[in-house]
């Protein structure tokens, strides 16, 4: 064979070699610099994981806590007399009466009504404020 095109095959060999691995190289910078990128928005979207359930808990407790207020001021307006499985009335609540403020006695259908009524109110409550929570 002759010795030039052997010169000419080898340098053809090299260069495509050496191009190979610089695409290769390059190829293998980009995916790195795309890993990197990965895992500070993984990094970023742990913190605004965390904030964002640390101010959910926070809503949450605000919210059980106010309803649970409310909730005892509707039974303490409904529930002044309690009556028992035996057909008898437990004594009222201290400084509480037997009836209502309207001189009437407590209707219980009406307190169900208020508390379906206060449930769904702090439910929409709960909802919008865990939104914005999580949305801002």
């Amino acid at each position: 064979m002759n010795p030039e095109i052997m010169l000419k095959l080898g340098e053809f060999l090299t260069v495509m070699i050496v191009s190979a691995s610089l695409g290769f190289y390059v190829e293998h910078l980009r995916f790195e610099n795309y890993q990197d990128r990965i895992e500070i928005a993984v990094k970023n979207q742990q913190v605004t994981t965390s904030n964002i359930e640390t101010s959910q808990k926070y809503v949450s407790t605000a919210i059980a806590t106010d309803y649970l207020d409310k909730l005892n001021d509707l039974n303490d307006y409904y529930d002044r007399v309690q009556p028992s499985g035996d057909g008898s009335c437990k004594m009222p609540r201290s400084g509480a009466t037997a009836s209502s403020p309207h001189g009437k006695s407590p209707d219980p259908l009406a307190a169900q009504c208020a508390k379906t009524t206060l449930m769904l109110i702090e439910l929409q409550k709960w909802v919008n404020d865990e939104t914005s929570a999580t949305y801002k």
